[in-house]
């Protein structure tokens, strides 16, 4: 038996990986709902009302502490996987920093889809001081949008990104489950998890790639052309990695070609 502890990506939903369930039968799946995510905004009586970063800090560390408690040490006869993809990448390395070493006893191994272990700076860049500002004030920008205009407004706007555009070549069916997906969540949910889990506000986690001891397995869509450059650069600091480019998948290999995806995992962990 063949289990994953699954962690979504931004406004997206435990049942995205419906989509590569098909094609590893013999797996079981656990995922979680992300803080601010689902139906019902529960996280949000921890959660800060001022903008106070100490404090957002302070709920994304209890955040990590309860997907760590989720956890089950694992037996000889499952082998588990910590799998997550875009934000549940970065929530992914920050359970493995809450564990400190001591994964080992919960993973047989580690798969991060389109993961960004945080802002750095490189030749080129923008100060690291810089680019924390801009993205903090971008996460902000899209909280009080979803406050102030509500989840079908933001859904739309969100949809258009660059970021998704290779999504335009999925079918009509695939199209409106993923916007029923982006839909399901309370628009202040998704503002907290903006100014809570947002890229700015989170740790770098790039220090502790080089401490891995577990096996890791980068998986990227061939289009995704920011995150090709990032999965590369991480897996090269990863002690045991293998890099996988999906081919024609943007940003969401999920969604995208769920049938490569799933190939690739099953080859790695075979």
């Amino acid at each position: 038996m063949i289990e994953f502890f699954a962690l979504h990506g931004f406004a997206g939903s435990p049942d995205q990986f419906k989509r590569i369930e098909p094609f590893l039968p013999s797996c079981r799946f656990e995922s979680p709902w992300l803080l601010g995510h689902g139906p019902s905004p529960w996280p949000l009586v921890d959660a800060p009302h001022a903008n106070n970063i100490a404090s957002y800090h302070s709920v994304y560390e209890q955040e990590l502490k309860r997907l760590c408690s989720l956890l089950k040490p694992k037996n000889s006869s499952i082998k588990r996987y910590l799998l997550g993809y875009s934000l549940g990448a970065r929530m992914s390395l920050g359970m493995l920093s809450q564990l400190q070493g001591e994964e080992g006893n919960f993973f047989d191994g580690i798969i991060l889809i389109a993961p960004n272990p945080g802002l750095r700076e490189f030749p080129g860049s923008l100060s690291l001081e810089a680019q924390i500002s801009a993205r903090r004030q971008w996460d902000e920008m899209w909280a009080q949008r979803l406050e102030s205009q509500g989840l079908i407004d933001f859904e739309r706007a969100w949809s258009r990104q660059d970021l998704f555009r290779s999504q335009d070549q999925l079918d009509e069916l695939t199209k409106a489950s993923l916007r029923r997906q982006r839909l399901s969540h309370d628009p202040l949910g998704l503002a907290q998890a903006f100014r809570i889990l947002g890229l700015g506000h989170m740790p770098d986690y790039w220090h502790l790639l080089k401490r891995l001891k577990l096996p890791v397995l980068y998986a990227v869509g061939s289009l995704d052309i920011k995150f090709l450059r990032i999965c590369a650069e991480a897996a090269g600091q990863t002690r045991k990695a293998r890099l996988v480019e999906l081919p024609h998948c943007g940003h969401n290999p999920i969604i995208e070609g769920p049938k490569a995806l799933a190939q690739s995992m099953n080859q790695w962990i075979a």
